[in-house]
């Protein structure tokens, strides 16, 4: 593999974990910890210079950022931005702590972990040097020499310009120098940096990566909590995001069906109409449906609290419900006005919309990556074929009305099925189709 798929694989797997652990998997949320706990935690450490503090900042760093989950947007290496956060949190211990002594913190604690006394005044040597250089100067030995970072990795971090940041990393070196008080330790800053990051040792214990995945849970649950909604509160919002244009043009073509079956008494133009007229209620379902192909924002709402799973069920139960009334609406008004039986609206009107219905949804349904124009065109070739079989008064007649009802029975089981399935393997499907990277 190049170092280009790579960078691509590094990049696509953070986006997929983002948007995975903003769905709720905890499966997402563990692996996101683990996969860059140790590194966060090697940059708080080095800054505070203690490994309890180390700990606490690095928990409080991903409870952070698993707070402000919901809100994120993946603008490429994650790890830039929680070493952000940890930056953030570095300088603000380093304001409140000057005060504290700590050529004696450090002589104390080397002298409990193991005894080689000589080895102390190096050290703080390092650590004084370090922490008596301007933030910005710090900041940047440390994403360079300690964390390993490039160049343009530092800039995004930093949010600064690539010679701002090699400026910086010259005036560090020089400056750890001068502060030091030793000429030939200028000299040899590079390796002196190599020995005391050595000398660190920086290990992360299990118990504080497992404490922080439970908090990192923890926090993004009470964070969703505030932010879940009701199923009435979902189905209103999801009502907003619907243009009301193509419910408009459905009573539209019911309105103008009405006016053309009152102004022909015709049965053969009867049903012809209104077979043809039932595909075309359907198609109009069409573009609101899966607008979201055509606007390309499948990752939005892949990334979302609400799965693709369930935004789809409500969108629709929300075209179910307001389909229903429509064609309620319509089959009484024209029944009762225009003496219909329900019998012929069953078998002429509602039959091959529920037919048209199921071609639409097996279509958009499907592994095969077609889209709406293909659902489209399969709705009309069964308006055709619907119109053949209607002209052919022979044919028709020789299907009896037990025969009509249950094979509008069946089409409604098979409706309902497709419905089924559209549902339960919705964000397989259009993660393989559209996409364009795998389920794992």
């Amino acid at each position: 593999m190049t170092l280009k798929g790579r960078k691509e694989e590094t990049v696509d797997s953070d986006f997929i974990l983002i948007r995975r652990m903003k769905q709720g998997r905890e499966e997402a949320m563990e692996h996101f910890v683990r996969k860059y706990y140790d590194e966060i935690l090697k940059y708080c450490t080095y800054h505070c210079q203690d490994a309890q503090y180390g700990e606490d900042f690095t928990q409080e760093v991903f409870v952070r950022f698993f707070a402000g989950l919901a809100a994120y947007e993946y603008q490429g290496k994650t790890k830039n931005y929680l070493y952000t956060i940890a930056g953030n949190l570095c300088r603000d211990f380093y304001r409140k702590s000057r005060e504290i002594p700590m050529e004696q913190q450090v002589f104390e604690q080397e002298k409990e972990e193991n005894g080689k006394l000589e080895k102390v005044a190096e050290r703080l040597d390092m650590e004084q040097a370090l922490r008596k250089l301007p933030e910005e100067l710090r900041e940047v030995l440390i994403l360079y020499y300690f964390q390993e970072l490039k160049l343009r990795e530092i800039a995004k971090v930093l949010q600064i310009g690539l010679p701002l940041a090699k400026y910086r990393i010259k005036r560090g070196k020089r400056a750890v120098g001068t502060i030091a008080g030793r000429r030939e330790f200028n000299m040899k800053l590079e390796e002196e940096l190599r020995l005391y990051k050595e000398s660190r040792s920086i290990q992360a214990r299990e118990i504080c990566r497992k404490r922080t995945i439970e908090q990192s849970k923890k926090v993004f649950y009470a964070e969703e909590q505030k932010r879940i909604l009701s199923g009435t509160e979902f189905l209103y919002t999801q009502l907003g995001y619907i243009r009301k244009r193509w419910w408009m043009l459905q009573a539209l073509l019911l309105i103008s069906l009405w006016s053309f079956l009152s102004c022909t008494r015709e049965p053969f133009y009867v049903q012809r109409s209104m077979g043809v007229a039932g595909a075309l209620f359907v198609i109009l379902l069409i573009p609101e449906l899966w607008k979201n192909r055509n606007c390309n924002s499948m990752e939005i709402e892949a990334a979302a609290y609400y799965s693709l799973r369930q935004i789809y069920a409500a969108r629709l139960l929300l075209f179910g419900m307001t389909d229903v009334f429509l064609l309620t609406v319509f089959c009484l008004v024209s029944s009762f006005s225009l003496q219909i039986a329900m019998a012929e609206l069953l078998t002429q009107f509602l039959f091959p919309m529920v037919v048209a219905a199921c071609i639409c949804f097996g279509i958009l349904s499907g592994r095969h990556g077609w889209n709406e124009l293909a659902a489209i065109g399969g709705c009309i070739a069964w308006s055709i074929l619907w119109w053949s079989i209607v002209i052919n008064e022979r044919l028709y007649q020789a299907i009896t009305m037990p025969i009509w009802c249950g094979l509008f029975g069946m089409a409604v089981i098979a409706l309902c099925l497709l419905v089924k399935h559209l549902l339960a393997g919705s964000r397989k499907i259009w993660e393989e189709n559209w996409n364009g990277i795998g389920n794992e």
